[in-house]
């Protein structure tokens, strides 16, 4: 995951934003629904998600647990629509709790130099939510 790319960085968040200075918890921050995909996908089922340009990585699931994340630059243009997204998804993807300081989740993020963070339930893999860097950079997309 890197900066953003060029579609994101025309994209503008309709949703309020919260200063990393103004919450303390992830969970006041992240995204309680982001935009998912099952592990299982297609390349097509990727794009089609993708179409939307605030959209710039994809949560992958698997069941309810978080499975990876695909960065919308990482979808080869070439894969064909019916191919499996797995080759193409990073699995590595640090996450973070609900209930940690925001202030670790930024320092993660910047650390590993992530726009998007998974947030996981106490279990570690049960996708709870998503830490958003907003346009600015200067705090979260909040939802």
């Amino acid at each position: 995951m890197t900066a953003a790319s060029p579609a994101g960085e025309n994209a503008s968040c309709d949703r309020p934003s919260v200063s990393a200075a103004g919450a303390t918890l992830v969970e006041e921050a992240m995204i309680t629904r982001p935009k998912t995909l099952d592990v299982n996908a297609t390349a097509g089922e990727a794009r089609r998600l993708f179409t939307n340009p605030k959209v710039l990585e994809a949560v992958l699931l698997d069941g309810p647990a978080f499975a990876g994340l695909l960065d919308r630059d990482a979808l080869p243009q070439t894969l064909l629509d019916e191919a499996p997204l797995t080759p193409c998804t990073r699995q590595d993807v640090p996450t973070i709790a609900r209930d940690r300081p925001l202030s670790e989740a930024s320092d993660l993020m910047r650390e590993h130099r992530m726009l998007r963070l998974p947030v996981v339930e106490p279990d570690g893999r049960t996708l709870a939510g998503l830490l958003c860097l907003n346009h600015e950079r200067t705090g979260f997309c909040q939802g």
